[in-house]
Parts: structure tokens; sequence; C-alpha cells
């Protein structure tokens, strides 16, 4: 319960989100005449347009992709290299 408000507010419990388990939607007072069944619908409409919160982003350390990068070019190097060599004797 939310002390010292008086409005009404829409409960959604099944949210469809791994993250969120139910959203507290607060009506504003000019359409608290609406039928529930309308206000329901909006609530759900908008839930679904919220999405996932943003991913979160890594910091990536640049001088360790450079070295898996040219790790990687350098075994593509060499196994080219045993092919062609194993192709001539």
């Amino acid at each position: 319960m939310i002390k010292g408000v008086n409005m009404q507010v829409l409960e959604i419990k099944d949210t469809e989100n791994d993250y969120f388990e139910r959203v507290l939607l607060f009506v504003k007072p000019e359409y608290y005449s609406i039928d529930k069944g309308k206000l329901q619908s909006q609530a759900w409409d908008f839930t679904k347009n919220i999405g996932l919160p943003p991913p979160v982003k890594k910091k990536t350390n640049i001088k360790a992709t450079i070295a898996k990068s040219s790790l990687a070019v350098a075994i593509g190097l060499a196994i080219t290299s045993l092919i062609i060599f194993a192709m001539q004797h």
C-alpha cells in the first residue's frame, strides 16, 4: 500500500518479463470514469511498448582485443603455411 496517495492504481502482475514481476500504473484523475477493461487494455499496451531494460555495456579492453585478433591471424597464417607446404611435397 502507498500511504497518502488517493489515486486509482492499476497493477499488472504478469509482466512476461524476466526482470520485473509487477507494474503499478497510476491513472490520471480525468480517466477515473473510463471502463476498467479499456484502462487495462491501455495499461497492457503501454507495458508491452516499454520493452526490456537496456543491456549493461561491458568495458572493452583494447589491448586484449588486439592481442586476441593478432593471435587469430597468426594461427590462420600458420595453418595456411602448413597446407601450402604439404601440397608442395
